[in-house]
């Protein structure tokens, strides 16, 4: 019975630590800042919040991919996304950059340009 309740504590423990690395990073380091804010492309629309969470829709044709899950880590530029086991990569080929007075990215071979706050308008 002692090693049973034992095995039962040590599961307990292992899921709980399990859970705490799905919450992702807890917040976009430092040096990511310039990667906060919502990203619009020609099939795609990015959300990366302060907190390290992603909201991602994609549409193209007859498919579609949507995912709301926290930033596990960034590799380079790129980063990882999920939860639970199950990951997604975004690849990042030019990091967030400031030009002719738009912030702009590659994310997934897709140029994305990052809408203004309280901007109601946006030419791609």
């Amino acid at each position: 019975m002692k090693i049973l309740n034992q095995y039962k504590a040590f599961v307990l423990v292992w899921f709980a630590l399990w859970l705490v690395g799905c919450d992702g990073l807890g917040r976009i380091p430092v040096e990511k800042q310039d990667y906060i804010g919502t990203w619009y492309g020609q099939y795609m629309v990015l959300t990366i919040s302060p907190n390290a969470r992603v909201e991602y829709e994609y549409h193209k044709e007859n498919a579609s991919k949507s995912i709301s899950a926290p930033i596990t880590e960034f590799i380079g530029d790129d980063f990882n996304v999920g939860a639970f086991g199950m990951t997604t990569t975004f690849l990042v080929t030019k990091a967030p950059y400031h030009e002719d007075g738009v912030w702009k990215m590659v994310v997934d071979n897709q140029l994305v340009v990052r809408k203004p706050v309280g901007d109601s308008s946006l030419v791609l």
